[in-house]
């Protein structure tokens, strides 16, 4: 049976891979989770905004090879049908379970470490306020990796 037989498109929105760390690529396996967040920034704090994400890959990829998380990647929303509502931004976090996607996104762990170790003159608390005054998360969603094909 076709796929086409079995679903149907109603959108398809484009997105430019900005930053990322780790390979969700190759080292996804079935039973992962991906925790998306749809991230929504003014036209006013877009700069900033992004200027604050590039800052923060090698926070990031600290954090992989902490085991926090396997990956982290940024993508910039460029055709937007906005079917899955209105944002600028998905950043996806992929772990190796639930209990780690949970841990994460209820924010009992953090990168407030990592953060510290590659910026240690810095405020882990002032850096996640001005973070969150920069943008607003209008959606998030944790899925269970379920198929994975070639």
């Amino acid at each position: 049976m076709a796929l086409n037989t079995l679903r149907s498109i109603v959108a398809r929105d484009v997105f430019d891979p900005r930053f990322g760390v780790g390979d969700a690529t190759v080292s996804t396996v079935v039973g992962d989770y991906v925790l998306r967040s749809k991230i929504k920034v003014s036209d006013a704090n877009m700069e900033a905004y992004e200027k604050m994400l590039e800052s923060l890959k090698p926070v990031m990829e600290e954090a992989v090879k902490a085991g926090k998380f396997k990956s982290w990647n940024v993508l910039k929303r460029a055709i937007a049908t906005n079917v899955d509502g209105d944002y600028d931004f998905l950043v996806t976090f992929y772990f190796k379970n639930l209990d780690e996607a949970l841990a994460y996104s209820s924010g009992l762990t953090d990168v407030s470490a990592e953060f510290k170790k590659v910026f240690p003159k810095e405020d882990y608390a002032a850096f996640r306020s001005k973070q969150i005054a920069l943008r607003e998360i209008i959606g998030q969603e944790l899925w269970e990796l379920v198929e994975k094909t070639d």
